[in-house]
C-alpha cells in the first residue's frame, strides 16, 4: 500500500512538472516582451479640445506618445548578465525616443542609468532577471507609427513577444501544474505539514556614515549593494572608495589602532588577507577571475605555461601562440591589487616582471625589457587600455569584460572562467571575496547591520548578477569546501595520513 501511494504522489507530481513546463514554455531561458500601452499623450479625439504643448530644448515635439513595455523572465531558469550575447533593445519605426523611465523591477535605479536611447532604438544593459523577475519601461516618443519591435540573444534562450491575454484561461495549466506539484511533495516528503514556520527576518539597519573600501573590482558591486542597502535603510548613509585590496586593509587596521571608531567601516579583499593583518573576515562569495585579451590578437585559449612565457618575455608576438600577427602588450594592475595578488599566486605562481612602459605601446621607460609592460590604477582603466590595444592582454573579475566590445577573456588549459571547472579543480584563477572588520562588530552597528543585510536574497542577486557565487545561496553551502579560509583547511598530507589511520582502525 504504501509503495502503491508513493508510486501515485510520483505520477502526479511529475504530471504536474510537466504541465508547469508547458506553462513556462519549456526548458530553455525566454524572455518575453509586452506593449501594454502604445497611445498619443493626447487622443487624437481631443485634440480638438486640448492644447498641450511638450518641448524639448526650446523646441516643440510633434504627435507624443508614451509606450508602456513590460520585459519579464518567463523561463524556468535565472538569466545571468553574462547570458546576454546581444543586449536587449527596442526599436520604434517611424518614432523618435526623447525619454525612458524605468517604473518597476528589480535594480531599475541601475538599469535606468545604464540604458541609452538614439533615434528610434532604445538598448537595455544586460541585467540578472531572475525566474518571474520583470521589469516596466514608460517610453516616450515622437512621431507617426505604433509598431514596436525587440532584438537581442541570449545563450541557451530567446527573447519573444507575449500577444496573449492575461486571463484566467493562460492560468490554469500554471496553476493546475503547481498544485499537482505541491501536493506530491506534501504526500512524499511533509507528512507533519501544518505545524508551523516563521518568516525570515530582516536585517536591523543602523543610520549613520558607512564606509566600504578595498578591492576596486569589487567596486561596482559594492555600489550597487549599497544603493539597495540605502533603498531599505533610508537612515544610513554608505560611501564606496576603491582604494584596492591592500590599502583598504591598511587602512581599516590603522583606523582600529586609533581612537577612531572603527565600526563605520568594511574593507572588501580579493581573496584572504595576509597572516600579519589583525582584522575579522567574513567570506561573502567565490571571484571568479580572467585572463583577457584585445580581440585583435586572435587568441581564444592558453595553457598556463603560455600566459606565464607571455610574462616572464618568452613570446613577444601572438602569431607565436597562434594568433594574429600582434605585438604582446601587457597591461597590469599595481601592486595594492588583491586582483593581481591572485594573478601572481594562482595563475603565474610568481611575481609580475617590471614596468617598462607609460603608454603600453612602447619601452619607454625601459627600452632593453623583455616584456612590454604598463601598470593601471583600477579595474576599470585596465579594461579601458586593453580595449584600444589590439594586441593587450590582462586580467579582471569576471563580469567587468562584458561592457567592453573589444575585450574578451580566454579559456585556461581548456576551461572557461565558471565555477564547475573551479569545483572540479581544474579552473585555477579564482578567490573567494571577504569583507573585513576590526574585531566582530556589534549587530546594531553600522558595519554589523551591513554585513547582516548581505545575507538577504536582494543581496545575493547582485552578486549573482556579477558572476559571483554566494558562499551560502539557496541550496548551495560552500563554507566547508571553496568558502573555508586557508587556515582551517586540512593539509593534504594530513589528510592521507587520517585516511590511512582510519583504514587500520577497521
Amino acid at each position: 500500500m504504501d509503495t502503491a501511494n508513493t508510486l501515485l504522489s510520483f505520477l502526479t507530481g511529475l504530471v504536474g512538472l510537466l504541465t508547469a513546463l508547458q506553462a513556462y514554455g519549456g526548458l530553455r531561458k525566454k524572455i518575453a516582451f509586452r506593449v501594454q500601452l502604445d497611445a498619443p499623450v493626447v487622443p487624437h479625439e481631443a485634440r480638438g479640445l486640448v492644447k498641450l504643448s511638450l518641448l524639448q530644448d526650446g523646441q516643440e515635439l510633434p504627435h507624443v506618445s508614451q509606450v508602456l513595455l513590460r520585459v519579464e523572465n518567463t523561463s524556468l531558469f535565472d538569466i545571468e548578465r553574462g547570458d546576454f550575447q546581444e543586449r536587449l533593445g527596442f526599436t520604434f519605426p517611424g518614432r523618435t525616443v526623447v525619454g525612458v523611465s524605468v517604473t518597476e523591477g528589480a535594480s531599475r535605479e541601475r538599469v535606468g542609468r545604464e540604458l541609452h536611447f538614439s533615434g528610434d532604438q532604445l538598448w537595455l544593459p544586460e541585467m540578472q532577471l531572475n525566474r518571474r523577475d520583470h521589469i516596466k519601461l514608460l517610453v516616450l516618443v515622437t512621431g507617426e507609427g505604433n509598431e514596436v519591435e525587440a532584438r537581442g540573444h541570449i545563450a541557451g534562450g530567446t527573447v519573444v513577444r507575449d500577444n496573449r491575454r492575461r486571463d484566467s484561461r493562460r492560468r490554469w495549466p500554471l496553476a493546475v501544474g503547481a498544485c499537482l506539484v505541491v501536493l506530491s511533495v506534501v504526500a512524499l516528503f511533509v507528512p507533519g505539514l501544518g505545524r508551523g514556520r516563521t518568516a525570515e527576518a530582516a536585517g536591523p539597519c543602523a543610520a549613520g556614515r558607512l564606509e566600504i573600501t578595498g578591492s576596486s573590482a569589487f567596486s561596482q558591486v559594492a555600489e550597487e549593494l549599497a544603493e539597495e542597502y540605502r533603498a531599505a535603510c533610508p537612515e544610513a548613509q554608505v560611501e564606496i572608495e576603491p582604494t584596492g585590496s591592500l590599502d583598504g586593509l591598511r587602512g581599516l587596521e590603522e583606523l582600529g589602532g586609533s581612537d577612531a571608531d572603527p565600526s563605520g567601516r568594511i574593507s572588501v579583499s580579493d581573496g584572504p588577507a595576509a597572516s600579519g593583518f589583525h582584522l575579522n573576515g567574513h567570506p561573502v562569495g567565490v571571484a571568479i577571475f580572467s585572463v583577457v585579451v584585445n580581440q585583435g590578437t586572435g587568441v581564444h585559449d592558453l595553457t598556463l605555461d603560455q600566459i606565464r612565457g607571455v610574462y616572464s618575455g618568452k613570446w613577444t608576438n601572438w602569431n607565436q601562440l597562434g594568433g594574429n600577427n600582434q605585438r604582446i602588450s601587457v597591461v597590469s594592475r599595481g601592486s595594492e591589487s588583491g586582483t593581481r595578488r591572485v594573478f601572481e599566486n594562482k595563475v603565474l605562481g610568481g611575481v609580475e616582471p617590471a614596468v617598462s612602459s607609460d603608454d603600453c605601446d612602447r619601452r619607454d621607460r625601459s627600452p632593453r625589457a623583455a616584456v612590454l609592460r604598463c601598470e593601471r590604477g583600477g579595474t576599470g582603466e585596465l579594461l579601458t587600455e586593453i580595449n584600444g590595444n589590439p594586441g593587450a592582454v590582462g586580467y579582471t573579475e569576471m563580469s567587468s569584460a562584458h561592457r567592453y566590445p573589444n575585450v574578451s577573456p580566454v579559456q585556461i588549459e581548456g576551461r572557461d572562467p565558471a565555477i564547475e571547472p573551479i569545483r572540479q579543480g581544474a579552473y585555477p584563477y579564482w578567490t573567494v571575496e571577504y569583507f573585513y572588520t576590526y574585531g566582530t562588530p556589534e549587530e546594531d552597528s553600522r558595519a554589523g547591520a551591513f554585513l547582516a543585510w548581505t545575507n538577504t536574497d536582494t543581496a545575493k542577486n547582485i552578486l549573482r548578477s556579477y558572476g559571483y557565487v554566494p558562499c551560502v545561496d539557496r541550496d548551495t553551502d560552500l563554507t566547508e569546501s571553496l568558502c573555508r579560509p586557508e587556515s582551517e583547511k586540512p593539509d593534504p598530507g594530513q589528510e592521507a595520513q587520517g585516511a590511512q589511520k582510519a583504514q587500520g582502525d577497521e
